[in-house]
């Protein structure tokens, strides 16, 4: 038992360190993406952190299978490599032993995947595919940024917006400049200025306003000396109108939904988030086998085959999906036969593996 909680808090502590490097660089990605939007005016920043912290659940449960993957070599392979793993097996430990302490904290993390893929990860992803929509077509939080000229998006617009506070959902020093039609197929210029503004829909056509308070209205073009001018207490603008688009993708679907599903592509979905969830064994059991050096070649020896036998692991799911999805697999196949083969080579390896001790 000693034994078997030095070795298992070997690959714990081995995996929780990969774990956090495998996060860091999937969060760094997500950042990437929604600053982007957040630069060109689509999204608030002060909903990037929200959106990428909704992603956690499903970076999650890709990432830890592979985590133990390298875990499990990392900590083996020092124990090879430092004869730790040799003293041990000389002295009578069987290895059937080794793979059961190995399989522990395998199941274990298949379990806590499993969580996260069929429940957590699809219910926080339809809340960033929510929360987007409701960005989109929410102005205060989706594309005013304070201190900016930003146009509308069919260019009759132009909003500038000095500070916006969100507890109060109120716009301050509000500048708009806006194209009219008049006779004769022409435009007028009209240009707004105001203290302060709130949105509001309307409950009857539930369009979006801005409306605008204490503030002047000019109207006239440049060049000519017809002008008129209006001052107001409450100026109504209806701008920037966006619908929100709220299509549930197969990945924010309800496992429960993707069960009674007839759709390909969400059967597949099902099929992927626990064939993903197993692949915590079966890699497991790969890195048994891979994790074996000799004393002279270094803890890191068989690094380069371990991160080849996981890109090809993944990408042969990621291949039988695309196939499945593609109706060249038959119903009945599914892609859980890339699971099944996995581990019958994993067995095989560990089987040679052990007749050789």
């Amino acid at each position: 038992m000693i034994i078997q909680r030095y070795i298992g808090k070997e690959i714990l502590l081995a995996t929780l360190a990969i774990t956090l490097v495998l996060l860091l660089i999937g969060i760094s990605n997500q950042f990437v993406v929604y600053l982007a939007d957040a630069a060109k005016g689509e999204l608030s920043p002060a909903l990037v952190f929200k959106i990428v912290a909704m992603h956690l659940p499903s970076l999650l449960g890709l990432l830890l299978p592979l985590a133990l993957f390298f875990g499990i070599m990392m900590a083996l392979s020092r124990l090879y490599a430092e004869s730790e793993m040799t003293a041990l097996l000389a002295c009578g430990m069987p290895y059937k032993r080794l793979l059961q302490t190995v399989l522990r904290p395998a199941l274990l993390v298949t379990a806590i995947a499993l969580v996260l893929n069929l429940w957590l990860a699809p219910y926080y992803l339809y809340q960033v595919t929510k929360t987007l929509a409701e960005a989109e077509s929410d102005l205060m939080t989706r594309a005013i940024q304070p201190g900016r000229f930003q146009a509308s998006d069919d260019g009759k617009y132009v909003l500038y917006i000095d500070r916006i506070s969100a507890s109060e959902k109120r716009a301050y020093d509000v500048f708009v400049a806006e194209q009219e039609p008049s006779p004769g197929d022409e435009y007028r210029l009209g240009v707004i200025a105001s203290d302060s503004g709130y949105q509001m829909q309307d409950p009857d056509t539930k369009d979006e306003y801005i409306v605008l308070q204490d503030g002047y209205r000019y109207q006239g073009n440049p060049g000519e000396k017809e002008y008129q001018l209006m001052a107001f207490k409450e100026y109504g603008l209806r701008i920037l109108q966006r619908q929100a688009k709220f299509k549930v993708r197969e990945s924010a679907m309800t496992s429960m939904e993707l069960l009674s599903a007839s759709s390909r592509d969400e059967q597949a979905e099902l099929q992927w988030r626990i064939s993903i969830a197993l692949s915590g064994i079966i890699l497991a059991m790969f890195a048994l086998v891979i994790a074996k050096v000799k004393p002279r070649q270094g803890k890191y020896a068989k690094a380069l085959p371990g991160i080849i036998t996981a890109i090809v692991y993944v990408n042969v799911l990621i291949f039988a999906r695309g196939l499945y999805e593609d109706t060249t697999i038959p119903l009945w196949v599914g892609l859980f036969w890339v699971p099944l083969l996995g581990l019958l080579l994993a067995a095989f390896g560990i089987w040679w593996q052990a007749n050789k001790q």
